[in-house]
């Protein structure tokens, strides 16, 4: 059979000619299968078409059933309920003015009256208990020594042991820091300081914890690594101690305070028997508040009654300012 020619150029044949027969069946087919698409989705629309309609006349019976229902309880003279909207009173909720579409059984809210807002005593009402107007009370002092009342306007008291010696800290203080003036002047009296301080650190539980500075020029810590806990020991240590003090010098108490406050008390008792400066007061004061829990305070006047201490004492807690004599 004799071979067909090659085709000329720039007469190349289309794809129907290369495949013959072939493609026009694939043609043919993909048209087939287009139609048939086209068919399936018209009955898919149709078929949805009709679910739609008859949920919709399903739901205008339910609507119609419950208006007839709603309208047979109007007609019966039964209340309406909460949803029936056009038949609920408008001064349901006076104070608002507002119609609620909630619970049927829900009270409404009470708005608050003129009357709520007076005074309780002038309400009438016999189930309105009126209450009582809270005084005005000065605030509790901190601590108040056994055996004494003490406040900042009372006359001189004799120095001296017992219950009524104002170095006495109690037994519910647990720490305390004596910081006494043991400058020139005090020479007099210094023996009687002596016997009060002894006399109040021996009145401390074990449990208690006390310290002892003195103050001149220079402070002078009379324990080392006070606060030390108030045992037998330790007050025996002390009245050893405290043979060695001698009055003398001038009077310079605020490195004294500004170690007592650092030694973090719970109380401190200062005495002196003169007038502070008051950069001495300001600067114990500014100290002992940037603690996180300040110490109270407490202030003793010999033969006297120093303002910058009484102002200290005020300052710091309050505390207790004691004016005391030798004599």
């Amino acid at each position: 059979m004799p071979s067909q020619p090659p085709p000329l150029p720039g007469n190349r044949p289309t794809l129907f000619e290369d495949q013959g027969g072939k493609s026009t069946r694939l043609v043919w087919l993909w048209s087939i299968l287009g139609g048939l698409l086209t068919l399936l989705i018209l009955i898919l629309a149709w078929l949805l078409s009709d679910v739609i309609v008859q949920a919709k006349g399903q739901g205008g019976k339910a609507v119609a059933n419950l208006a007839k229902d709603d309208w047979a309880k109007l007609e019966g003279g039964q209340q309406a309920t909460q949803h029936d909207t056009d038949t609920q009173r408008p001064d349901a909720y006076p104070d608002t003015g507002l119609l609620d579409d909630g619970d049927a059984d829900r009270k409404p809210v009470k708005q608050p009256t003129a009357l709520d807002e007076r005074d309780p005593a002038a309400d009438p009402s016999p189930n309105v208990e009126p209450v009582a107007a809270k005084p005005e009370v000065e605030p509790e002092r901190p601590r108040i020594p056994a055996g004494q009342k003490i406040s900042f306007d009372t006359g001189p008291i004799t120095l001296g042991p017992g219950d009524a010696n104002p170095f006495r800290a109690g037994t519910s203080i647990e720490s305390v820091a004596f910081v006494l003036d043991c400058s020139g002047s005090m020479d007099q009296e210094f023996a009687l300081v002596t016997d009060a301080l002894l006399d109040a650190v021996e009145a401390l539980k074990p449990t208690q914890e006390f310290a002892v500075i003195f103050f001149n020029d220079l402070p002078t810590q009379v324990i080392p690594n006070q606060p030390v806990a108030a045992t037998g020991r330790n007050k025996q240590r002390l009245k050893k101690a405290m043979r060695s003090v001698q009055p003398s010098g001038g009077t310079e108490p605020t490195p004294a305070m500004t170690l007592a406050i650092n030694m973090e008390t719970e109380l401190i008792i200062v005495m002196s028997d003169g007038e502070f400066d008051l950069s001495d007061v300001s600067t114990a004061t500014m100290q002992n508040h940037q603690r996180s829990a300040p110490a109270t305070i407490d202030s003793i006047g010999l033969n006297g009654k120093p303002q910058t201490l009484v102002e200290l004492s005020r300052l710091n807690g309050p505390g207790i300012f004691t004016s005391v004599t030798s004599e």
